[in-house]
């Protein structure tokens, strides 16, 4: 609320500008299913996680992995128009514009 931010220390909301947060969706579809049959496909001690288990996939496992991909394309973008993929201002910017149907669903920065 703006009331938290406001509360909140100088320095600490210096420190968050920019920071990119969501709330956890879990993932569905075909992606998602491809993802949890790949990944427990793949040899338990190499790939471990308890897609190995009888456990619940965690909720966060289709967000950390489109996050992955998120950062892939807009680092593939800033290295394809020919910038600094160590630019991090470059690949935030190139972020903005990525958007793709992931495993948690359709996900953008605009």
């Amino acid at each position: 609320s703006a009331s938290a931010l406001e509360a909140a220390p100088a320095a600490l909301v210096a420190h968050m500008q920019g920071t990119l947060a969501t709330a956890p969706r879990g993932g569905h579809g075909l992606l998602y299913s491809r993802l949890w049959y790949e990944w427990a496909a793949r040899d338990a001690t190499a790939f471990p996680g308890n897609v190995h288990s009888d456990a619940e996939p965690v909720q966060f496992a289709a967000e950390t992995y489109d996050a992955v991909f998120a950062f892939a394309h807009a680092i593939k973008a800033v290295a394809d128009g020919g910038g600094n993929v160590q630019n991090a201002t470059a690949v935030r910017e190139a972020l903005r514009a990525v958007a793709f149907t992931g495993t948690a669903g359709a996900l953008s920065f605009a």
